[in-house]
């Protein structure tokens, strides 16, 4: 379980450092998509970013050999509530009641699964 909360941490911060690089890198208005990709694939972000879905990726390749795809789905599904409370706290992203409401769902459906294990 604890290899699981890892991948999902490295994922929440790497989709924030992919957030954070493309911040800086711009807006994509469809033009000169190869200066666009030179760029956001030299941010120190993003390089960051990329650095950490492949630890989580190795991380990953363990929890499946050693637990059930269905488990280990269901857990990794916290993405989905850390994810937009990073959104929130680190780019002042607004959260809807909808998505509180879904969070909460989420998580409590992710306790009921990791109580019945």
């Amino acid at each position: 379980m604890a290899l699981i909360l890892f991948c999902v941490f490295f994922s929440v911060v790497g989709q924030i450092l992919l957030k954070k690089g493309m911040m800086e890198v711009g807006r994509f208005e469809g033009r000169a998509i190869l200066p666009y990709f030179a760029s956001a694939f030299t941010n120190p972000s993003i390089l960051s970013a990329l650095l950490l879905y492949l630890i989580s990726l190795g991380l990953w390749l363990i929890v499946l050999s050693r637990q059930r795809l269905g488990f280990a789905y269901l857990v990794f599904g916290l993405t989905y509530v850390f994810i937009p409370l990073a959104s929130w706290k680190f780019f002042g992203e607004r959260l809807t009641w909808a998505q509180i409401v879904g969070m909460v769902l989420i998580a409590t459906g992710v306790t009921i699964v990791g109580a019945g294990r």
